[in-house]
């Protein structure tokens, strides 16, 4: 009866190790394992509030009509420049763990190397063009170094954050944790289809 309590004993404190050891994650060779999450694959799209219209306000047909020197001109294109560095950010997308296609524009290069970079939708933003939209510029900081030049079209994946961050090429509404930079590659006709965003233009 006794063995048969011990026994018993055993075996439920083995349990509760192995159930401890899951909800808090695997140690291997004395070094912490995290869960991988698992990414979920977004376009630039999704980083603009779907009600939000920079032209919101302004009459379409006053636009049209107005020539190059006309005083209005310049005050519209104050009033757009003031929109379009206010470009709202998604909240619901804090904390998401997500993958998303876009140009490199280093912010610590060091050769081909880079840990701290932004993510621009389209060649030459920030660089030969005026910056995007803040809503539209990711500030990624990678876990480690990864392999990337100037304007490189990659795939990222990491924890998105909603934080404003000035840079030296224009603010950033987003903030990524970066753990994955993968060089960014069209799919096979036989892959299966990817939701709809446009990918970096070559």
């Amino acid at each position: 009866m006794r063995k048969r309590l011990l026994l018993a004993c055993g075996l439920l404190v083995l349990a509760l190790a192995i159930i401890v050891a899951f909800a808090v994650g695997l140690h291997w060779g004395g070094r912490f394992v995290a869960p991988v999450p698992a990414y979920r694959e977004i376009g630039w799209p999704e980083l603009v509030p779907k009600d939000w219209d920079p032209l919101a306000g302004l009459k379409r047909e006053e636009i049209a009509d107005m020539r190059d020197a006309d005083p209005r001109a310049r005050d519209l294109l104050r009033q757009m420049r003031e929109a379009w560095l206010n470009a709202p950010a998604v909240p619901a997308l804090a904390g998401q763990a997500v993958r998303i296609p876009g140009y490199v524009v280093p912010l610590d290069a060091t050769r081909d190397e880079v840990r701290e970079f932004l993510l621009v939708p389209y060649f030459g933003a920030c660089i030969h063009v005026p910056p995007p939209p803040p809503n539209q510029v990711i500030h990624v900081v990678m876990d480690q170094p990864a392999q990337a030049a100037m304007m490189a079209p990659v795939w990222v994946s990491g924890v998105l954050r909603v934080e404003t961050r000035e840079t030296p090429f224009g603010p950033a509404s987003y903030r990524m944790e970066g753990r994955q930079l993968t060089p960014y590659t069209q799919r096979a006709a036989s892959d299966p289809a990817p939701p709809a965003h446009p990918a970096p233009a070559n």
